[in-house]
Parts: C-alpha cells; sequence; structure tokens
C-alpha cells in the first residue's frame, strides 16, 4: 500500500504556479475561524442584506407614510424607534435605508474593482521621458 501511493505521487506532474498558489490559499472556513474580526464583517453584511432583501416584510408601517398627528412620538409598542418631525417611523425608514447603504457598497466596490488596476497601471505606461543636455 505504501509503495502504492509512492508511485502516485511520484506520476503526479508538477504543480504551476496558479495550482501552487491556490492550494496555500485557506479555505472559506478556515479563514473565518483564523479571523474572528471577518467572520463578524461577514455577519453584519449578511443581516445588512437580509433586512435590505426582506424589508417590506420585516416592517408593518411604510417609511414614507406622513401622519402629522404622531409627530416627534417616543419610541413605543407601534413605533419602536418612535417618529420624527413628519409622523414618519422611523424603525421603517432605518430598514428601508439598509436597502441604500447596501447599494452604496456593491457600487463602491465594483467602481474601485474597475478603477484600480487602471490606475495601477498608468505608472508602468506612462513614464516620463528623460532627456539629456
Amino acid at each position: 500500500m505504501a509503495e502504492h501511493r509512492v508511485l502516485t505521487d511520484a506520476m503526479k506532474a508538477p504543480a504551476t504556479g496558479l495550482e501552487a498558489a491556490w492550494g496555500r490559499t485557506l479555505g472559506p472556513r478556515r479563514a473565518l475561524r483564523k479571523n474572528p474580526t471577518m467572520a463578524g464583517g461577514f455577519v453584519i453584511l449578511i443581516v445588512i442584506a437580509f433586512t435590505a432583501i426582506f424589508s417590506a416584510q420585516i416592517t408593518t408601517k411604510s417609511a414614507t407614510r406622513l401622519a402629522p398627528q404622531e409627530r416627534l412620538e417616543a419610541p413605543s409598542r407601534d413605533n419602536w424607534f418612535g417618529t420624527d418631525q413628519l409622523g414618519r417611523d422611523v424603525y421603517a425608514r432605518t430598514i428601508y435605508g439598509s436597502r441604500i447603504s447596501l447599494l452604496v457598497g456593491v457600487l463602491v466596490s465594483f467602481a474601485s474593482m474597475g478603477a484600480g488596476p487602471s490606475l495601477a497601471a498608468s505608472p508602468v505606461t506612462a513614464r516620463p521621458s528623460i532627456r539629456s543636455s
């Protein structure tokens, strides 16, 4: 059995650069276990995404409905975070606001992924010419 293992290991082709680099990376579970801060951030991101996707089911009130007779109420059973100057439910506005926060975060991430490589490559391609006098 040991001979068989030695032969199969010897018969394998040497790993290319990409395969060797992939072998050194951590799996997702191991990376989350080794970095508890990253795991906490991932949990927060999942909670924000969940509230953004299911905001209509989470809240019972409209985020834009004006109710001047209910303005500036303290937090209560009906309005968990109270109401603002126009009588809008602050909790509903917070939950619906997570959609905008998530959208801005995703757009900025994609913009930086697009702009980063082009900005990093610009000093390499645009070298100043040196003139000898």
